[in-house]
């Protein structure tokens, strides 16, 4: 059985409500808190493409997946098309020591080092 959730909060963008005196990024979508109070953050990464194995993940989102319990990426591929799919990584910091996810690094070359 599924957990019954409790609240569910949306971050319209990357940028949401942290606190009530002010907005800063956040490193997830989604907030789901349980019945049982057990909090899961999903992050969303799409693209309209339908074959892009890859995403863009920020350090703010690496940082934050690796200190939570419930770190959840959805990835939408063919987004707004009928060949849509979702993949789902339910613990990319897991995924990444078992071998099941790698990280690539992109060097923008107006701020490398000479």
């Amino acid at each position: 059985m599924l957990p019954q959730p409790r609240d569910i909060l949306l971050f319209p963008s990357s940028f949401g409500p942290v606190n009530v005196t002010e907005f800063t990024p956040c490193a997830q979508d989604i907030r789901v808190v349980t019945v049982e109070d057990e909090v899961t953050y999903i992050e969303v990464k799409s693209t309209t493409m339908v074959s892009k194995p890859f995403f863009e993940i920020s350090m703010q989102e690496l940082l934050f997946a690796h200190s939570r319990a419930a770190y959840h990426i959805y990835r939408v591929s063919g987004a707004f098309s009928d060949a849509a799919t979702i993949a789902w990584v339910p613990d990319l910091v897991d995924a990444l020591r078992a071998g099941q996810a790698s990280l690539a690094v992109r060097v923008h070359m107006d701020d490398a080092c000479a």
